[in-house]
């Protein structure tokens, strides 16, 4: 940055201090998110005067600049200045949650915060964050950005008991951001006449990928033994929607409906089948929880996205003018 000195009259001045020793006419103050040291003030020698300084904090800060008494502002000042995140580091960026002990045929999830190299929180997404699970059996992780806020979901469902080992990459060189080992067993009591989370399933459209924005949908439970057949019964049940961070958006058991405008509601349908309807009511992807006393289902959490059949959506505009429902960004709204 660089200050002209002026006289009275507003005439530039054409040469700097009369000699080294003399001290500059102008100080340099930062006001932000973090406390920095005052910026170095370098002489030209021509009246012009540099100020360098090195922020490593994002956020808004404020550049006051006076003269040596502190009292009479520079023309123009303070100003306003804003540090943006720089780009991803994997060495910096963090992940969490990771389930380090699992049953087969459930769903792991794991978060993703992006991060530069000072540590700053990325507030966008679009960074190639990938990741591998090796082990006795081939197993994909998916790694989707959450609504371009610098945060991802993974989420994996092992299929056979095991040592595993997830690594999580950031392309496009590869670099490992971490490793993690996990344990998966069979769940449940094993082979019996009882029932078994990790054989029960659901299916049908409310599952996803796509569910519409304020329109009804639905999916079936099936109850399945630990002989691996259809199972009569009541049964304890919990359905829950999240929005990919884990806020609710509803939760029911049978017999216990969500009041709410979702409207979600278990209803048992004989031969221990229970049918599911919700109306989604926010824009975006989301997760579907289901658990039979406690324990993840197979497949469960299972990942949807809500969107608006006109492509108009009320909310989740990003930064790259992409509306999750495939809509338009407009002024800040889809």
């Amino acid at each position: 940055m660089i200050i002209q000195a002026v006289d009275p009259y507003l005439t530039n001045f054409d040469r700097g201090r009369r000699t080294p020793f003399d001290p500059m006419p102008f100080v340099a103050q930062f006001f932000g998110p973090t406390p920095v040291p005052p910026p170095d003030v370098y002489d030209n020698g021509d009246g012009t005067y540099s100020i360098f300084y090195n922020l490593t904090v994002a956020g808004t800060y404020n550049l006051r600049i006076t003269d040596p008494t502190g009292t009479m502002d520079v023309s123009n000042t303070p100003l306003r200045i804003q540090v943006n995140p720089g780009p991803v580091s994997a060495s910096q960026s963090i992940v969490s949650n990771v389930p380090l002990e699992m049953t087969v045929n459930q769903t792991g999830v794991f978060y993703i915060q992006a991060r530069d190299s000072f540590g700053n929180f990325l507030n966008k997404g679009g960074d190639d964050f990938y990741g591998t699970l090796t082990g006795p059996a081939f197993t994909t992780v998916t790694i989707s950005d959450i609504n371009c806020s610098g945060r991802y979901i993974g989420m994996f469902t092992p299929t056979v008991p095991g040592t595993y080992n997830l690594t999580i990459w950031l392309g496009p060189n590869a670099t490992i951001v971490a490793t993690f080992t996990i344990v998966v067993i069979n769940g449940g009591p094993g082979p019996g006449p009882g029932p078994s989370a990790m054989d029960s399933f659901a299916y049908g459209p409310g599952l996803g990928p796509i569910v519409y924005y304020l329109e009804s949908t639905n999916f079936t439970i099936i109850t399945i033994d630990g002989f691996g057949k259809p199972l009569a019964g009541d049964f304890n049940y919990q359905v829950s929607l999240t929005n990919l961070n884990g806020n609710l958006y509803a939760n029911a058991t049978p017999g216990h409906p969500e009041t709410n405008p979702t409207k979600l509601t278990i209803t048992p349908i004989g031969g221990g089948a229970y049918f599911v309807t919700y109306t989604p009511t926010w824009i975006g992807k989301f997760l579907i929880f289901i658990a039979l006393s406690g324990t993840n289902i197979r497949n469960s959490p299972y990942q949807a996205e809500s969107i608006s059949r006109n492509g108009t959506n009320p909310n989740d505009c990003s930064q790259y003018n992409y509306c999750s429902g495939h809509g338009i960004c407009v002024n800040g709204s889809c």
